[in-house]
């Protein structure tokens, strides 16, 4: 039988995600890690937190740049018995014996920007869900590291294109983090195989072809 579902991913603009994008101006003497999460236990900042403070006592010019709303929780009543609400308040606290060497943007539409000042983009997931700042990072050329779950094994193509790496053992990050930050040759094979990998599949041109081709076969019955 011929299969009766097609998956077609979102497109990414590649004219704004892009290796030629401005970067964020940052001082040039740090090597910035971005995190697109937010506080959020779904996107893993509680572990993106750990590898950071781990890395940072190997390489000392490390920053940490995360992205996305980052406000004190508030818990009251009955939300103490909240795991959701309990993984932020642990998180917020680790943020703050750290701040000094991390950056807060807030929500934000200057992702490219950030991008293009990033060594690694990371997406340390504690929930399995599609990852569009992983083929936004690709269409960059930069380098990501995800957490080995199934929908982002869709997505990267182990120690090629980046590294997955289970999403609890935070050893396994750290140390793939500190490696690849030290390597420069290993940066450009995965950001440049990672590069090819998404712009053949998840520039907009493809993604209309892609749909034009559904509606064609529609239109003909097939």
């Amino acid at each position: 039988d011929k299969p009766k579902k097609k998956v077609i991913y979102n497109p990414v603009d590649i004219n704004r995600f892009t290796p030629a994008a401005a970067s964020a101006a940052f001082p040039t003497n740090s090597q910035y890690l971005l995190f697109l999460g937010g506080l959020s236990h779904q996107k893993g900042t509680g572990l993106m937190l750990d590898i950071f403070e781990r890395v940072r006592t190997q390489i000392p010019n490390v920053k940490l740049i995360i992205a996305g709303a980052f406000n004190k929780p508030q818990i009251s009543g009955l939300q103490i018995f909240s795991p959701e609400k309990n993984y932020m308040a642990a998180a917020y606290r680790r943020y703050e014996s750290l701040k000094a060497d991390i950056i807060l943007t807030g929500p934000t539409t200057q992702i490219p920007e950030l991008m293009q000042a990033a060594s690694i983009v990371f997406f340390p997931a504690q929930v399995d869900h599609f990852a569009r700042p992983v083929i936004e990072a690709g269409c960059m050329a930069k380098p990501v590291i995800a957490s080995d779950l199934p929908q982002l094994r869709e997505i990267i193509q182990h120690n090629v294109t980046g590294y997955l790496i289970p999403k609890d053992d935070v050893q396994a990050w750290t140390t793939s983090t500190i490696n690849l930050l030290l390597d420069q040759e290993k940066q450009i094979a995965l950001k440049s195989a990672h590069y090819e990998y998404c712009h053949q599949r998840f520039a907009q041109h493809f993604y209309a072809t892609a749909i034009e081709k559904i509606y064609q076969a529609i239109a003909s019955g097939k």
